[in-house]
């Protein structure tokens, strides 16, 4: 992921992000003040991010790369994907399990 501070914040990018902090899709649109599809468009490349979304992604991103050795949380997928002994998991099954949470 790139570091720049112009970082623009692609859909993989977003998605990255989110899976570093350990959020859902709901999670994440809650602490933005955004609604869930927003986070979902800009997860589909269909939107990007304003530039005031821009700041505050810049912040999670800056804080999650300055902790990273401190974070406890582990991302839901990768818990599931371990626990399930799989090398990757759809999204539909990471929100099936925060549903049911």
């Amino acid at each position: 992921m790139k570091t720049s501070m112009s970082m623009s914040f692609n859909a993989t990018e977003i998605r990255n992000l989110r899976y570093r902090l350990g959020w859902s899709q709901a999670e994440m649109a809650r602490t933005l003040g955004c609604e869930g599809q927003t986070i979902m468009e800009w997860e589909a490349g269909k939107q990007t991010p304003t530039d005031e979304y821009r700041g505050l992604l810049m912040r999670f991103f800056q804080n999650v790369e300055s902790n990273s050795d401190k974070l406890q949380r582990r991302p839901v997928a990768e818990v599931l994907m371990a626990e399930q002994g799989l090398e990757q998991i759809h999204d539909f099954d990471v929100l099936t399990t925060l549903e049911g949470a």
